[in-house]
């Protein structure tokens, strides 16, 4: 899922992202970096927050990122809450 100003970062509609996977919109390093703090989120049931450099084509764009575990009734996470901040104009 994601949301409008999401979509157009990626510079695509909305309905376009649905049943995509990272690596349709990110470099592959980026993408194995993700994944890997996804299973680290999952695993701990701890927050992380990270800033990081994405280059996607022609530009570069500076991000805050929040990766929440989700919990089910038993406390157990099972899935990652992934909320980005464009912090590019803080940077530059």
């Amino acid at each position: 899922m994601i949301n409008t100003h999401g979509a157009a970062v990626l510079r695509v509609p909305a309905e376009a992202a649905i049943g995509k996977a990272l690596d349709d919109f990110f470099p592959r390093p980026q993408v194995a970096l993700f994944y890997e703090r996804i299973q680290r989120v999952i695993s701990s049931s701890m927050s992380e927050i990270h800033e990081d450099v994405v280059e996607m084509g022609e530009f570069k764009r500076w991000y805050l990122t929040n990766f929440q575990p989700l919990h089910d009734g038993q406390g157990n996470a099972y899935a990652v809450q992934v909320i980005i901040h464009d912090v590019t104009k803080l940077k530059v």
